[in-house]
């Protein structure tokens, strides 16, 4: 391995959650040192954490809302 330092580890992991595809975020992290890859790990795991915990509930449309109402009532 050369003597190049590697980028911090956060840049890597943004990148990393950033990528679409598999073969990009392997060539990314293979920028990162082999001693710093579980800690790499670790920050995109609890990157994607947060990026999965911010996404709102889907809301749900009217037309399910009206007939459950229905089945709910026939049922009493």
């Amino acid at each position: 391995m050369s003597k190049a330092k590697s980028l911090p580890i956060w840049v890597l992991a943004n990148r990393i959650v950033a990528a679409n595809t598999r073969e990009e975020k392997q060539a990314i992290a293979a920028l990162c040192e082999p001693r710093y890859l579980q800690l790499l790990r670790n920050s995109v795991k609890v990157l994607l954490a947060k990026k999965r915990a911010e996404k709102p509930p889907k809301t749900v449309p009217d037309c399910f809302v009206q007939v459950k109402n229905k089945l709910k009532h026939r049922s009493e």
